[in-house]
């Protein structure tokens, strides 16, 4: 700033000329002082000085009067005349100078704001600050100073008086007149600032606005302060960072710290990792084959700790836990970070090493253990147990957590909002956005919002840190965040880059893609990054689904408006694909263009063009047939060594057999057949044989190579060229906009790849899980466009929210609540599903050392949404910022079987909820069960017991066919053609046993890697829900279903109770026997509130109206009874 923009009370500008002949002052800020001589004065600038004389002696007098006063005062040399003369311009102010020194005030996003309004261009907080910091600044010889006003002097830029500031949604009101402690006065800007107490010691500013004026009123009160003003980003500032360091350091070595508990109980998870990894060890092999479904990797040993399912690691180096039996899980974690640094260094070395292959184990024999690889590996290794997935995600929360402690996260207040014992400083800034607009109504809410839905989207949007809303089953948690996340895009600062600014996330893919598959923010499909590690390739989820059919209804929707683009697409869709055969003159490419020209309407292309295709078609035809992909890969799987051969080599050569007995050959198969009947103990004198046919199959069954250089055909050519004339003939005119659509359309239907990435860079909502929230596909589309030397992996978003939270482990769920800049919104309910935790790592945390404090183990199974409930509670009590709600009304599933709900599962807790809609918004006509709510599909003992597998999970297939039978029926009658069904259960075997007995009626089928999956008519309904859903109680949390169907299970007779049950002495331990997870209340109270319409349950009667049962699994009876007496038993 000059002084030319400073309008104070006592300002001069006088001529004044130096003394010496020559002599010329510098441009520039200093100070003047009268001399001895009369009328003459020193000028100093910028370390200079001249003795200089005023033009006007008749000025000189009050210059004069004011220099005695001792007022604080600069000079400011304007202008500078050829004879040497320079305009002065002095300015006083009000009293001496203030000895501030530096001040460092925080800005937000309502200065930003203000800022955008008034024409002021920056990108970002950081630079807005530098904007201001030349505002406010003047520099004279080395030294910062800056203008202020204080006390009543200030009030009125305190006070809300411009219009402008009361109509902002960001307006935070009037600042007590405790907290205002100045006014920065600048160019054409003026800041009131407040002060804020962040600990005993310690205060920090605030700017509270910033009021921009063109022309300023003359101020009598400014007051000349030194020292530099620095503005930045106010949750970046360091003494906030320093603060919340410091405080966290003292709180997490207090006993009791809830964040120092976790703390301990991820040490103890790590060395139990390592532990198992140092007990498998090294195994080596000592022959490898190939089979139908993977590799196969003979070893003279199995260590007893390896189980199927197990992730293998096959490489080349020993890691350092092997190498170092005694090496700690702490130590173990720093020598990888180490070793993490010098790689990024070392980047070409890096590339010279060769890489590790993961694969999950398929089987385990006695002698083999095999792998799902596509091919053997290379080069001499050997396997270890891979603790790699594990490692990443103990990291990731490893790294969340120093973030937090360290005040580096986005929030740096974070750590304290969280710990009981942590003192939040009073700098909470408190916005007051509306709950909602009539858009958001009206798009998002099929009902008018309840009174706490309403106040619930209120304190998500206005919390100065953390919202948590708590919703009981159907009470419209996900339809509050869809309409938080539309009033968040209506408010957002659409000059800035939306890409990814809301995060929503989730423990289970199920819960993300729950809230993401209904989102249409700015008519865009939401994305979601990562993907589950047990899904088949070959199926998609319920997001990427969504963007598929938003592809198709855009393509739809642009056709029908624009008929005439037809032959453009037709021009576009031939040119790509003559670029292609260019490029590469393959067959397959020269087929794929000819079948092109083939699909053009026949109005466009003569017969001679058709003809001339077919023929090019059937000339290359016979030899682009291949042979059958599965007969080369049972070929291939065929064991031709004696240790291989041993381990399965009869069962594989049956399959070959079978498979290639009937097609004529040449060769002799009696080896063959030779093999197949081998049985164990019997001497293997066929195999060189055996091998001599491998061999023979294998020169049959490969595809011959082709080592020509294929060149472009006349013919084709000459074709292509006829046909691009014929069709720009039909064209009317040459339309670049028709072209363009085209294009579009091209790429909507041909590029999914291009188009998910536009829609990346175009989408203000991202979501992941947890864990895949510091995933690298979402850190690479957040840092696209940032400049390379400011990438970061720690992504920051300005809003996170998190749904069913309750389900998450606190150590997960600290990685995204890490990300969020201004808010973080939980959403969930306690008393459904709990997190997930290790009882082998409680039971260790619990310990056995008497000597030491006792452990109070029971926070572990508490989970942090609940924690945070009632801490947010008694933050609210002090601050009087409200933070938490309770959605009080469900609309989800009929009111009979929502008052069911609330009276066995929420009313206890004093947590009951209201069903306002009536029974007719649930009417169902499904045959036998014509409008009944509560259904109970009775299968007594006698039909069959359940089935306790290898896997200690369990099964009843007699339950399985009775759901199947049902749901074949319901699903595919004129009735139930239009409602989605669920089946659940608690037990992954009887899901599986669902799949399978549905299998018979054409619903499900096995994907070609095996996994059970719908078949694709059962697998959503024309408005984009989900038709039919199986799965066990955790993938079904948040998901909603006309029809539930849930399988009980657990069945026994009670007058033949098996020894280790009927012996059981401890009552309670008898119930578990019997009941095992329907003793789970959370998990009970899932199970029985996913439905709409129906609720069937399928299971034992006779168990369910026990005494046993009655003080088990009260709610089992109790809705048996409503049954009997509202509903129908089948």
């Amino acid at each position: 700033m000059r002084l030319k923009d400073i309008n104070a009370d006592i300002t001069f500008e006088l001529w004044m000329k130096p003394e010496l002949a020559g002599e010329t002052p510098q441009m520039g800020v200093g100070y003047i002082a009268p001399n001895n001589v009369r009328q003459a004065y020193r000028l100093r600038i910028n370390g200079q000085q001249w003795n200089v004389l005023i033009r006007d002696p008749s000025a000189g007098k009050d210059l004069n009067f004011h220099l005695k006063r001792g007022c604080a005062h600069l000079a400011e040399v304007l202008q500078v005349a050829k004879d040497g003369s320079a305009l002065v311009k002095i300015v006083f102010f009000n009293g001496e100078i203030v000895e501030i020194g530096d001040v460092e005030i925080g800005i937000d996003e309502r200065i930003e704001s203000t800022a955008k309004r008034n024409g002021i261009r920056f990108n970002g907080a950081e630079e807005l600050g530098s904007v201001l910091n030349d505002k406010c600044k003047i520099s004279v010889g080395g030294e910062d100073f800056f203008l202020l006003m204080s006390g009543p002097s200030a009030k009125a830029d305190f006070e809300a008086d411009s219009p402008e500031d009361e109509d902002s949604p960001e307006s935070g009101g009037v600042v007590q007149e405790k907290y205002r402690e100045f006014s920065i006065y600048g160019e054409r800007v003026r800041i009131p600032v407040e002060r804020r107490n962040v600990d005993k010691s310690k205060d920090i500013y605030f700017a509270t606005k910033a009021v921009f004026k063109d022309n300023q009123k003359s101020e009598g009160s400014l007051r000349l302060a030194r020292g530099a003003v620095q503005f930045s980003d106010y949750t970046k500032t360091g003494r906030i960072r320093a603060l919340a360091a410091g405080a966290m350091s003292q709180l997490t070595k207090e006993t009791g710290s809830y964040l120092k508990q976790w703390d301990e109980y991820g040490a103890i998870e790590g060395e139990m990792l390592l532990a198992r990894a140092k007990a498998v060890g090294r195994i080596d092999y000592h022959g490898t084959e190939q089979t139908t479904k993977g590799v196969k990797f003979f070893v003279s040993s199995i260590p007893d700790q390896l189980t199927e399912g197990d992730e293998i690691e096959i490489t080349s180096e020993e890691p350092l836990y092997l190498k170092n039996p005694d090496l700690t899980w702490e130590a173990y974690s720093k020598a990888l970070e180490e070793e993490f640094a010098t790689k990024k260094d070392h980047k070409k070395n890096d590339a010279e090493m060769p890489a590790s292959v993961y694969a999950p184990i398929l089987k385990i024999s006695r002698t083999s253990i095999e792998l799902d690889l596509p091919s053997i590996p290379s080069g001499q290794m050997f396997l270890i147990l891979s603790i790699n997935g594990d490692k990443i995600q103990i990291e990731r929360r490893m790294r969340a957590r120093s973030a937090i402690l360290e005040g580096r996260c986005a929030n740096p207040l974070l750590g304290l909002l969280i710990e009981e014992g942590g003192t939040l400083p009073e700098i909470q800034r408190v916005t007051k956005l509306k709950p909602l607009t009539s858009f958001v109504k009206e798009k998002i809410f099929k009902h008018p919002p309840t009174d706490r839905q309403v106040e619930a989207i209120e304190v998500a949007l206005n919390t100065p840190d953390i919202a948590l809303i708590h919703g009981p089953p159907g009470t419209g948690k996900t339809t509050v965040v869809t309409a938080i996340l539309e009033r968040l895009n209506e408010e957002y600062d659409k000059t800035k880059s939306i890409r990814g600014q809301i995060l929503v996330s989730g423990f289970q893919h199920d819960a993300v893609e729950n809230i993401v598959a209904r989102l249409s923010v700015n008519a865009l499909p939401a994305v979601k990054f990562g993907r589950r590690s047990g899904d088949s390739e070959f199926t998609e989820d319920a997001v990427t689904e969504k963007i598929n059919k938003w592809c198709s209804n855009v393509a739809e929707n642009i056709r029908n408006k624009n008929p005439q683009i037809a032959q453009t697409e037709d021009q576009v869709r031939l040119a790509e694909l003559f670029v292609a055969y260019s490029l590469c003159p393959s067959k397959n490419n020269t087929v794929s263009l000819m079948k092109r020209i083939l699909d053009l309407p026949r109005d466009v292309i003569s017969e001679d063009i058709t003809s001339e295709a077919e023929e090019i078609i059937n000339s290359l035809q016979t030899e682009l047939k291949p042979n059958d992909p599965s007969t080369l890969r049972l070929v291939r799987a065929l064991r031709v060594s004696e240790a291989a051969f041993e381990d399965d080599g009869a069962a594989r050569a049956v399959d070959l057999l079978d498979k290639i007995e009937d097609e004529p050959a040449n060769l002799d198969l009696s080896v063959l057949e030779k093999a197949a009947r081998w049985r164990s103990g019997k001497p293997l004198s066929f195999l060189p044989e055996l091998r001599e046919l491998k061999e023979a199959l294998l020169y049959r069954y490969l595809p011959s190579p082709d080592f020509r250089t294929e060149k472009p055909r006349e013919d084709v050519l000459r074709l292509v060229a006829a046909v691009s004339q014929l069709l720009e003939k039909k064209l009317n005119s040459t339309n670049k906009r028709d072209a363009i659509l085209a294009e579009f359309l091209h790429e909507l239907e041909d590029n999914p790849d291009g188009v998910r990435e536009a829609i990346e860079d175009y989408n203000f909502v991202y979501a992941a899980t947890t864990q895949q929230a510091v995933g690298k596909d979402i850190i690479r589309s957040k840092n696209k466009n940032v400049r390379y030397d400011q990438r970061t992996e720690m992504v920051k978003y300005d809003t996170v929210i998190i749904d069913e939270a309750a389900r998450t482990s606190p150590r997960d769920l600290l990685i995204p609540m890490s990300q969020a800049e201004k808010r973080i919104i939980l959403v969930g309910d306690h008393r459904q599903l709990p997190h997930l935790i290790d009882e082998e790592v409680a039971r260790a945390l619990e310990g056995d050392d008497s000597s030491g404090p006792p452990v109070d183990v029971d926070f572990v199974k508490k989970s942090m949404f609940e924690y945070l409930f009632n801490r947010l509670k008694k933050l609210e009590e002090k601050d009087d910022i409200k933070r938490t709600v309770t959605l009080d009304a469900q609309y989800r599933t009929h009111p009979l079987l929502g008052d069911f709900a609330s009276n066995n599962f929420y009313q206890k807790y004093n947590e009951g909820y209201r069903s306002p809609l009536s029974e007719s918004h649930f009417e169902q006509r499904l045959q036998g069960i014509e409008n009944k709510a509560a259904i109970w599909i009775d299968v007594p003992n006698s039909q069959g017991k359940e089935a306790v597998l290898p896997s200690r999970s369990r099964q009843r297939v007699s339950e399985a066919k009775v759901i199947a039978e049902h749901v074949n029926k319901w699903i595919g009658s004129e009735e139930g053609s239009e409602l989605s069904f669920g089946v659940i259960s608690f037990y992954k075997a009887q899901v599986f046993a669902v799949y399978e007995a549905l299998q018979k009626f054409g619903i499900t089928e096995r994907a070609q890697d095996g996994a059970w999956q719908r078949c694709q008519e059962y697998r959503f309904l024309e408005n984009g829900e989900e038709r039919l859903r199986i799965g066990t109680v955790d993938a079904f949390q948040g998901m909603e279903f006309d029809i539930v169907f849930l399988s009980m299970v657990r069945s026994q007779d009670m007058n033949t109770l098996p020894p280790h049950i009927r012996n059981e002495e401890d009552y309670k331990k008898k119930q578990q026997k019997l009941f095992g997870h329907l003793m789970s209340e959370n998990r009970l109270c899932v199970s029985m509130s996913r439905q709409k319409k129906v609720l069937a349950i399928v299971g034992d009667g006779v168990l369910a109206n026990s005494q046993i049962a009655v003080d088990a699994v009260p709610a089992l009876k109790n809705f048996y009874d409503l049954c009997h007496e509202k509903g129908v038993i089948l």
